[in-house]
Parts: structure tokens; sequence; C-alpha cells
């Protein structure tokens, strides 16, 4: 009876471990979002540039290919770098850009569905993704400023 909690013991030892040189393995290479930035160089400077084909992109919203090349970063560390330093003055002329089209802009993108999105379409969806993270709800403003809402 002793030797057989003994086993149960030195085995209760080994498992455990097992299990915190297992997961420490797991964690070790896992970094911070800035020590990421640091090691990979993902900086608003740095990010890649988009050259988007307008033909590509819905006739009525082709006037935004240049502001979906600037903000239509798919990382979310680069994307929200180019955030921290851009101007108010920037965010703002994003929101009023995309304040009147965001809607037909989503239409596009739920178009896609089942299918693979272009690469102009994933710089539009992520532009909105910025002008999210920035604070901007752009749907929410609407049905806020609709004479119909309560």
């Amino acid at each position: 009876m002793t030797s057989t909690l003994g086993v149960i013991a030195v085995l209760a030892v080994f498992i455990g471990v097992y299990d915190y040189v297992r997961r420490a393995r797991s964690r070790r290479n896992i970094g911070s979002g800035s020590t990421v930035q640091k090691h990979f160089g993902l900086y608003a400077e740095n990010r890649p540039i988009l050259r988007l084909d307008p033909v590509q992109v819905p006739t009525d919203l082709r006037h935004l290919v240049p502001l979906a090349e600037k903000w239509g970063i798919g990382d979310d560390i680069i994307r929200n770098d180019l955030k921290d330093k851009s101007s108010s003055a920037e965010k703002r002329e994003l929101h009023d850009s995309l304040y009147v089209p965001f809607e037909r802009i989503t239409e596009w993108l739920t178009s896609f569905a089942g299918r693979p999105l272009s690469a102009e379409a994933e710089a539009f969806m992520y532009m909105q993704t910025a002008l999210d993270e920035m604070g901007y709800y752009i749907l929410e403003e609407k049905r806020a400023a609709s004479p119909t809402s309560e």
C-alpha cells in the first residue's frame, strides 16, 4: 500500500514537472506587442506601400482609393502605430470621407461572401477597422443623428 502511494506521488511530481516545462516552452516565443514591433520593425514608417487597382473598386468608391492605400493596413501593430502618429486632422479626414459611403463599402465587402476578398477589398475593410479603432463608430453616429431615433 505504501509503495503504491509512493509510486503515485512520484508520477504526480513527474507529470507536474512535465506540464510546467511544456507550458514554459510554449510561452517563450510570445512577446508583447511592443516587443514584436521593435523586433520586426513594425512601424508606420516601414509599412508596406499599397498600390490598389481602382478598376477593382466600385466606381462610386474609387475616390477613396488613396485613403485605402494609406489606412488599409492589415497588420494591427502597424495600423495602430500609424493611428498614434497621425494628426487629429488626418483622423478627421478619414472619418469625414467615410461618413456617407460607409454602408456602401460594407455592402461591397459583403458581396464577397464565400469568396476571398481582393487586395482592394481587404484595404477598404482595414480602413474601416482603423476608423473603428480610433473610436469613430459611424453607424452609431448616424443612428443617433437620425430623427427617428429616440
